[in-house]
């Protein structure tokens, strides 16, 4: 992220500003997939909220999602919950969803590697076309919600296709996350790493065209620059500025 004009004349102190830039996989798995479940485990609460109260907020609504959490037998939640027989088999149903959406993130977050990862993801869809088959079935719609999601990448994102020909098949660039380096520490050429071996923590291994370098930075500035302040905040200012104002020049 240091302009070429700061390292052209030595302005940026040798020291480099970057961001990471993260292999598509691992930014799907870290971030795409779990914000989907996550966002699909809240509307599954309150389908079964909605059971027991058509607000969904009542206290066996409450009771019925703290079960889960604490992870009682289906059965015995629905027992106690639900008396009317003729509902109560929609509502396991609707509790078991809930239970495998909260399993599968918890068994997300504790995967070792991006096999297990997609191991549980699958698993994940298995389950879900038995608890609630579709005529598509759930992987599809699951591959069509991270595809969108990917096509309309947060301000904090920026989606590089292949750096160089050894690195594929995509990148996120993460804007939000600035970080630096000494540029001592950077390899300018995969010689320079061997020869200078456990020197350097970093080698380059493409430049980006102008065009992207200025998007990249333009983006980067808008994920820092769109913050509001409260209306309170700028009354307050706008008062003390015309307190100042009058008294400009006057004797203290």
């Amino acid at each position: 992220m240091t302009a070429n004009c700061d390292l052209a004349l030595g302005k940026h102190w040798g020291t480099l500003t970057y961001v990471p830039a993260l292999p598509i996989d691992t930014y799907v798995r870290e971030f795409t997939v779990p914000k989907i479940l996550t966002r699909e485990s809240q509307q599954s609460e309150r389908e079964v909220r909605r059971c027991l109260d058509p607000n969904g907020t009542g206290a066996a609504a409450e009771r019925a999602v703290e079960m889960v959490q604490l992870d009682y037998p289906v059965s015995d939640i629905a027992t106690l919950l639900v008396k009317d027989d003729r509902k109560r088999s929609g509502f396991s149903g609707e509790l078991e969803v809930l239970r495998l959406y909260r399993r599968t993130l918890s068994r997300l977050e504790e995967s070792p590697d991006a096999a297990g990862f997609w191991r549980v993801v699958m698993d994940f869809i298995a389950e879900m076309d038995t608890l609630k088959p579709t005529k598509r079935g759930k992987e599809h719609a699951f591959r069509a919600e991270i595809g969108s999601s990917l096509k309309s990448l947060p301000g904090d994102a920026f989606y590089l296709h292949a750096p160089s020909p050894n690195h594929g098949p995509g990148y996120v660039a993460v804007l939000r996350l600035i970080r630096s380096i000494a540029d001592a520490a950077v390899a300018l050429r995969q010689a320079d790493e061997i020869r200078g071996r456990g020197q350097y923590a970093a080698r380059r291994v493409a430049r980006l065209d102008t065009l992207y370098c200025h998007r990249v930075v333009q983006q980067m500035a808008g994920v820092f620059t769109d913050i509001g302040l409260p209306s309170d905040y700028e009354t307050a200012r706008d008062s003390h500025f015309i307190d100042y104002v009058d008294v400009l020049g006057k004797s203290q």
